[in-house]
């Protein structure tokens, strides 16, 4: 998937949105690169997909947690985002669900929860096992309760 340029600026904070509709408004040929959780994109900018509850499919079952303006993520196992997380980006754009799907097996959208501003000092590089990342959610207040 290649690099592009994300623009939030007809995102509201709050709003629900599905992959789909993200990969149509930023150029995307499809979700496959969103799916991965940690989305690199041009001018520093890194997307986050955050499910707090995986589905069945999910083969590795990372952990992540929402609470209030607190978003604690874990990378991705192959750590191939760790550096752009740590050292490349300096905007951060989250999207968060609670849970992959619902009670009929459908697919839930991400709630788009704005900026979010890394808290370096709370992370984790890890080689074992995903690294763990810490953000501050800058633009809602009290988003996981």
């Amino acid at each position: 998937m290649a690099v592009k340029h994300i623009d939030v600026s007809m995102l509201v904070v709050g709003e629900s949105y599905t992959r789909t509709q993200l990969a149509k408004l930023w150029g995307y040929n499809g979700t496959r690169g969103m799916e991965k959780g940690i989305l690199p994109a041009a001018d520093h900018v890194v997307v986050l997909f955050t499910t707090e509850k995986k589905s069945s499919y999910h083969v590795t079952k990372y952990v992540d947690h929402l609470s209030g303006n607190r978003l604690e993520i874990q990378g991705q196992a192959s750590h191939l985002t760790d550096r752009v997380v740590m050292d490349e980006a300096s905007v951060f754009y989250s999207f968060y669900r609670s849970e992959a799907t619902n009670a009929e097996n459908k697919i839930q959208p991400f709630r788009y929860l704005g900026r979010a501003e890394l808290v370096r000092e709370e992370c984790r590089l890890l080689s074992d096992e995903p690294s763990r990342f810490v953000f501050h959610l800058m633009d809602i207040d009290n988003a996981g309760e």
